[in-house]
């Protein structure tokens, strides 16, 4: 999309495709890195579905629809998640989005849910189920759980309660004022408005920050139909941890910390790395003003190249054929400009991908292992816990009910 534009080529794996969005700028920070490395895009592809599940592409089957790894990205990087925002994730389908945001919001945080299609809320709550048994993510990140809602986000109370919003259907210009004002001062909205992607920042009571980044295509925001009685969608009351999911919490963070300290290389690898003290938003304008003089060079390239070619073609009359000792003749004006039009391209044009030796090596030290049975991490925190000095069921409790 926009900038960066999804690409028809297909991975082996998820690391694979993460790898080429992080080469393609598509990922900018090393926290957005790590839970797309975390979050394993196959899970959510239904399992009768043959599809390659890691290309850069949009993917729909029925009511279900996932939009490219590249708009996540983009969005990931726009909202900027950390532990203890309230989020809400307007047209949350199959919840791969929200469980993204929930490795980054911590136990601490709210991940909120609005879905209008209930069949697609029961196929997120099954997702979400696979993932806390299966996931070795859940053993890198202290992961706020989703709710998901059936519902019509044009009915919730515009009350400011949220840190960031993010909707993953078009809005019209009519509705994007109610969305504004679900944000808190200081939060941030990313939505498509009217096929752009739009970032939106809360500066006070009325007043907001608009920040566009790309053309979209997405699917048009249902808004709720108008009728006599007022409807008003409401999610379950957020009830503060209990005192033993904090302790969990707790214990869990210290037995992690100290495995990391005596083996680093328990610690997930990443491409991307602390960056200066610069916004994804000054990022976005540095980049695309760096690609505009990109394109206006190669465009200029263009244009000597056609002169060129063009004071070749005024000389065809007097053209020299050269035989060869086959007797076959050669165009040498053809051949000339064919050379001309290769080095005029420029590398990154010529050397779109890498090697696929490089890729290997690249798959191999970045690799992350998203089944907890073979991540050497969750293996070292399961023996762990299972040796403390607690009874059994507290321990099942620890291990978040994974027994086995």
């Amino acid at each position: 999309m926009g900038q960066f534009e999804s690409t028809n080529r297909t991975y082996n794996s998820n690391d694979e495709l993460i790898n080429a969005l992080i080469k393609r700028e598509c990922i900018h920070s090393i926290n957005v890195e790590k839970v797309l490395r975390s979050v394993d895009r196959a899970l959510y592809y239904t399992n009768d579905n043959e599809e390659d599940p890691y290309g850069d592409v949009d993917w729909q089957l029925g009511d279900v629809y996932l939009y490219s790894p590249s708009d996540y990205a983009t969005v990931l990087e726009c909202l900027d998640l950390h532990n203890g925002h309230k989020f809400l994730n307007i047209g949350s389908g199959i919840g791969y989005f929200s469980t993204l945001a929930g490795l980054l919001l911590g136990v601490n945080g709210v991940n909120h849910g609005i879905e209008i299609n209930g069949s697609l809320i029961d196929i997120a709550y099954q997702k979400l189920e696979v993932f806390k048994r299966n996931s070795a993510a859940i053993d890198y990140f202290e992961f706020c759980e989703p709710v998901f809602i059936k519902g019509n986000a044009c009915e919730l109370m515009p009350v400011g309660y949220y840190d960031r919003v993010y909707c993953g259907a078009d809005v019209q210009l009519e509705v994007s004022s109610f969305m504004e004002a679900l944000i808190k001062i200081g939060g941030v909205l990313v939505m498509p408005l009217k096929s752009v992607l739009v970032k939106v920042t809360r500066n006070s009571e009325h007043s907001w920050t608009k920040f566009h980044f790309t053309n979209v295509s997405m699917p048009d925001l249902v808004v709720a139909e108008k009728s006599s009685s007022i409807n008003v969608s409401k999610f379950p009351t957020v009830e503060p941890l209990s005192l033993q999911e904090l302790c969990r919490s707790y214990i869990r963070a210290s037995i992690r910390n100290c495995l990391n300290e005596s083996q680093p290389g328990l610690q997930m690898l990443t491409i991307c790395k602390p960056k200066p003290n610069k916004s994804y938003d000054q990022k976005w304008f540095d980049d695309t003003k760096s690609e505009i003089i990109r394109l206006q060079n190669y465009l200029n390239e263009i244009r000597v190249l056609r002169e060129e070619t063009s004071d070749l073609d005024s000389t065809s009359e007097d053209e020299v054929i050269e035989e060869d000792n086959n007797g076959d003749d050669v165009d040498v004006e053809e051949k000339n400009t064919s050379e001309q039009c290769d080095k005029s391209l420029p590398n990154e044009v010529m050397n779109d991908y890498d090697t696929d030796d490089e890729i290997a090596e690249e798959f191999i030290k970045y690799r992350f292992l998203s089944n907890r049975k073979e991540n050497e991490l969750s293996k070292l925190l399961k023996i762990k816990i299972n040796l403390l000095p607690v009874p059994a069921k507290l321990k099942v409790f620890l291990n978040y009910n994974r027994d086995d």
